[in-house]
């Protein structure tokens, strides 16, 4: 997260995604396949009346659009140095925005999907 602040929230935001499809897979044996990401969400959403958990996944999912689509214009641009260096500014700026996407989106996403798998320690 220290080091690389983007690909920690892109990474955060897999961990959501895989574990709502473990849900999906354990609790009402359904394996998606098609448009995973969009699709997971709707099934999410139409299992789970739990409106917290469902903005959370979202919010998720807008992140890791946003930081996906700089890559792929970092990609483009061929500045991929300066995208994974940055100013010192810019590395400050995406250390607290990734530490705050842990704390308070991915964190709290994976402990709710959890006791709804039913782990005790969650």
């Amino acid at each position: 997260m220290k080091t690389f602040p983007r690909w920690s929230i892109i990474s955060g935001y897999y961990a959501m995604h895989d574990i709502t499809k473990l849900l999906i897979a354990r609790k009402y044996r359904l394996k998606i396949d098609m448009e995973v990401h969009a699709t997971t969400i709707k099934v999410l959403r139409e299992f789970v009346k739990d409106n917290e958990i469902i903005d959370l996944i979202e919010k998720g999912y807008k992140e890791f659009i946003s930081l996906a689509n700089d890559l792929s214009e970092a990609k483009r641009q061929r500045t991929k140095a300066q995208y994974y260096t940055g100013s010192k500014f810019m590395h400050e700026h995406f250390s607290k925005i990734s530490e705050e996407f842990l704390s308070s989106i991915v964190i709290l996403y994976i402990n709710r999907i959890e006791k709804l798998l039913g782990n005790k320690n969650a």
